[in-house]
């Protein structure tokens, strides 16, 4: 119980004597550096380093796989746009293409049989049409008469046989003519009576036209014809369609062995080779960088707060090696570093001459002049995670004031572009250790 009265009897005297101390300071006046605002000219310079590179890069890749036969530039080389830059292995290349001419000779000979297929089943199909419909019709009045012809010319001769055939019957009963020629005069009757007959039976069926089965038996060998005619017309677009498949085969392949040479897409500057000769390339794969080098580009991380000075066409100095030539600002990015908080700018230089290359570091310079600004020393602005302020000498004391930060930064001091005025006093020195309402006095020699 002791201690602990002894220790409140010392927290109060230490906090009485604190209280004294504020008091104390409180009645002081802290004696501080102060300048008088004033417009200056506002001349800022910059200078920023980058790496040069090329404004326009691109790989060149085989859209084939295979093995490297040649490679026809090096690191450095100038190329023109059509250039050859390396060549592939192109025998496998060359016997599918070889394969795929003779499928479509294979494919067309097939074609052209097809063809021939039905140029044939067509004609059976008109023949067959041709059988039925004469049949339907039945004789024509021509064909009657020579049919009557043939059966008066049977009966004719029918006739004069009979008479042949009694007369020499009779003169070989009388023993003047040999048995011989008896027997060939009754073959002839019989032949004469068979011819009438078969005449007869003609001219009957003529008139009575054709019979069912006859029709049918025609009808059939029209369908035949017909369904001949149809595959034969299936046949044909099959072939087509393979001899189609077989023209795109051999394109394909045509294609694919144009692929086994790489060519240059524009004029450039070989920057990098990744393969050599004999080394297997897969599709796609980089085999050269090519880069446009007649103009170049440098990329160089402005500030944020600087960012807007770097507006898009100004001009700006580039040097390398004590050698300045102009460049322009292509762009601004939009977005902001999030580890470094810069913003990068794009400067392009034309390089004609080709007298830069890319990967050299150079020094770009942006100079303005010709405006007036505020400007106060770095130390006067206090920045604690809020506004930025600064504290103006006010009836001898600090007056704690907001202000707006202007884009620019030169020998150590900032731009404000709002919160002050002209003739007003601000503190430049020591006033990270003021606050608002300090009783102050400027020290000696300080503006007034």
């Amino acid at each position: 119980m002791l201690l602990i009265l002894c220790s409140v009897a010392a927290v109060a005297c230490s906090n009485t004597k604190t209280q004294g101390n504020v008091e104390e300071q409180a009645t002081q006046r802290r004696v501080v550096g102060v300048d008088t605002i004033s417009k200056q000219p506002l001349t800022t310079n910059y200078t920023l380093s980058g790496t040069l590179e090329p404004v326009n890069e691109m790989s060149a890749a085989f859209e084939v796989p295979g093995r490297i036969l040649e490679t026809n530039v090096q690191i450095g080389d100038v190329v023109k746009n059509g250039d050859v830059l390396a060549k592939l292995d192109t025998r496998q290349y060359r016997l599918q293409l070889d394969e795929a001419i003779q499928g479509v000779a294979q494919a067309k000979a097939a074609l052209e049989s097809a063809k021939a297929s039905i140029r044939v089943s067509t004609a059976q199909v008109k023949s067959a049409e041709a059988n039925l419909l004469e049949i339907k019709k039945g004789a024509r009045k021509q064909q009657r008469e020579r049919m009557e012809n043939t059966l008066a010319l049977a009966q004719a001769a029918n006739e004069k046989a009979q008479i042949d055939a009694e007369r020499l019957q009779s003169l070989y009963d009388q023993g003047l003519v040999s048995r011989s020629d008896n027997e060939n005069a009754q073959l002839t009757l019989t032949n004469a009576q068979n011819a009438v007959r078969d005449a007869e039976s003609s001219l009957s069926e003529m008139q009575e036209g054709a019979t069912k089965e006859q029709i049918q038996a025609a009808s059939g060998v029209l369908d035949e014809a017909t369904s001949g005619k149809l595959a034969s017309i299936a046949a044909k677009k099959q072939a087509s369609a393979a001899y189609n498949a077989a023209l795109a085969t051999k394109q394909q392949a045509e294609l694919a062995l144009s692929k086994t040479t790489l060519i240059s897409r524009f004029d450039g500057v070989i920057l990098a080779k990744a393969f050599n000769n004999g080394e297997l390339s897969a599709e796609g794969q980089p085999v050269y960088t090519l880069g446009k080098v007649d103009e170049l580009k440098v990329l160089l991380p402005l500030p944020d707060s600087e960012a807007k000075q770097w507006e898009k066409g100004t001009a700006v100095d580039v040097s390398l090696y004590g050698q300045v030539t102009k460049g322009i600002v292509k762009k601004i990015y939009p977005l902001t570093n999030a580890t470094t908080g810069t913003i990068n700018g794009e400067i392009v230089i034309k390089n004609a001459k080709l007298g830069w290359s890319p990967g050299q570091v150079v020094k770009v310079g942006l100079h303005q002049s010709g405006r007036d600004a505020i400007l106060v020393p770095v130390e006067a602005v206090i920045s604690d995670g809020n506004k930025p302020y600064v504290f103006k000498l006010e009836k001898g004391k600090a007056v704690k004031t907001i202000v707006q930060l202007g884009g620019s930064v030169v020998n150590n001091q900032m731009e404000i572009s709002g919160g002050l005025k002209v003739g007003e006093q601000i503190v430049t020195k020591g006033a990270d250790m003021l606050f608002d309402g300090d009783k102050i006095e400027a020290a000696e020699g300080a503006a007034q």
